[in-house]
């Protein structure tokens, strides 16, 4: 019986939109499940706590409160505004959630600028996690409904009761917020337990209607998509909630038991429970890491068998990685330790979704001419140069620790004579090699993103080898010969 009521309220999802509906969730549930280990977003409350504070060593940009806030919401709104014009002639539904959405980030801005009393500055990091969390969310729910346009109506229509529950949960938020807004007078910084509406019930009564807007844009746009955003808010909200619950209980002995985190009478938290970590040994969290990626490519051969030659090399080359990868976490690697389990989700979400993305939006080019200058043969030779020296240098760094044995060394030949991270250079190679046999602007898109983090993640790997080795040679650079 669910299946078919599952059916008789969605428009029937793509392949993509439901790998995108589970990436999206997951990415949502793991902010959560940050936010309850202690690895929060500094904003509001926890700009200072202990947890999220930078150590000296790091690197912290801070604006000012209101002008990250306006910073955050402003993309959001203007992706709103922008779809009207985008896609002037369409139906009711399609209408309704544009709107919604459009409406849910003005009275964002609205709030910043004429509601809400700010205190201190906000970290550049979070501000960006967020930024690119409500710019995605926006433009992905507007976007991923155009691919129902034209499609049969569910046979229950539930837009309008999202209509209702969107209004409700918009109003709600903004009473709440307004509440919240009468506790500090301007200039002050000390907080206080919010009285009146439902925090007589809840500690976080906004979050609640927060929850309701977003099922009510999910009810009128009706897709796997928009649900599984609202289950991943759903997630997000309930940890953030928890964790602000335990922060007042533990600055306020005079809070009330009975208010509890979210959800009237239920949802509580202890002040004195731990955060929560879950770890299995790195080895069989490495393979978890790279097996859906993996499976993603070797699917793809099933799911497009009739690709022209330039898709048959990116489903190849994509596969061949990830099947390396394997093959070195069980024959190459030495591990020691475990892995926390938030951690091998953040990097299995991110492989999966980039196998999964690198395939499909080669899909739309299927058909097409031919790129007037072809860089798929290059494409082939550097990937080939890239994954061999990658490898390469992996074998290199298996063999600087014994079996059982847990203590680093500053690693010896190969590149490792000119940089600390030649395995990362030549992975950029091989993603670089990718990009030119697929010769679409996602690839390169994808390939200058995976390179960002690759030098960000050699910057720091160096810093750690000085930090620990005093004999580490200061010629030897990051990730780049002789220049970074």
């Amino acid at each position: 019986m669910a299946i078919p009521m599952v059916l008789d309220i969605l428009f029937p999802p793509t392949l993509f939109l439901t790998g995108a509906s589970v990436l999206t969730l997951l990415s949502l549930a793991i902010l959560g499940v940050l936010e309850i280990r202690g690895i929060n977003l500094k904003y509001s409350k926890f700009v200072n706590t202990a947890s999220s504070s930078s150590s000296s060593s790091s690197i912290s940009f801070k604006v000012p409160s209101r002008v990250g806030m306006l910073l955050l919401y402003t993309p959001a709104f203007l992706v709103g505004v922008a779809s009207f014009w985008l896609y002037p002639a369409d139906d009711s539904r399609f209408l309704f959630l544009k709107s919604a959405i459009t409406i849910h980030s003005f009275k964002r801005l609205f709030e910043v600028i004429f509601i809400h009393k700010y205190s201190g500055k906000m970290s550049l990091d979070t501000m960006i996690i967020i930024l690119v969390s409500y710019f995605f969310l926006s433009l992905s729910l507007i976007y991923t409904q155009t691919f129902n346009q034209g499609l049969s109506e569910p046979s229950i229509d539930l837009k309008y009761l999202g209509l209702v529950l969107f209004l409700i949960g918009i109003s709600g938020n903004f009473y709440h917020h307004y509440l919240l807004s009468k506790l500090r007078t301007k200039g002050d910084k000390e907080y206080k337990i919010p009285k009146g509406g439902l925090f007589e019930l809840v500690i976080c009564p906004h979050y609640l209607f927060e929850i309701l807007e977003f099922l009510g844009i999910s009810l009128i746009s009706q897709t796997l998509y928009s649900f599984s955003v609202t289950l991943g808010s759903a997630l997000y909200l309930t940890c953030r909630s928890y964790v602000t619950r335990k922060w007042y209980m533990s600055k306020f002995e005079d809070l009330p038991k009975e208010v509890k985190a979210l959800v009237p009478f239920f949802f509580n938290a202890s002040a004195s429970s731990s955060s929560i970590s879950f770890k299995v040994p790195s080895r069989v969290g490495m393979l978890l890491i790279y097996t859906p990626a993996f499976l993603v490519g070797v699917a793809s051969f099933w799911l497009f068998p009739d690709g022209d030659f330039r898709f048959l090399l990116l489903k190849s080359a994509i596969t061949i990685h990830f099947f390396k990868r394997i093959l070195e976490v069980i024959f190459i690697h030495n591990y020691s330790g475990d892995m926390s389990l938030d951690t091998i989700i953040i990097i299995l979400v991110s492989y999966f979704f980039v196998s999964l993305s690198l395939i499909y939006t080669q899909t739309f080019n299927q058909g097409l001419s031919e790129p007037s200058i072809d860089l798929k043969y290059l494409g082939i030779v550097l990937f080939l140069i890239g994954i061999c020296g990658n490898f390469y240098h992996h074998c290199i760094l298996s063999k600087l620790r014994t079996k059982g044995g847990k203590e680093y060394k500053i690693p010896k030949g190969g590149l490792f004579e000119l940089v600390i991270c030649p395995h990362y250079l030549f992975e950029i190679l091989g993603f670089l090699g990718i990009s030119l046999i697929s010769q679409t602007l996602y690839s390169f898109s994808t390939t200058l993103g995976i390179a960002v983090y690759l030098m960000c993640r050699g910057y720091v790997t160096r810093k750690w080898y000085m930090s620990k080795f005093e004999d580490f040679p200061k010629e030897v650079k990051a990730v780049i010969p002789y220049v970074f």
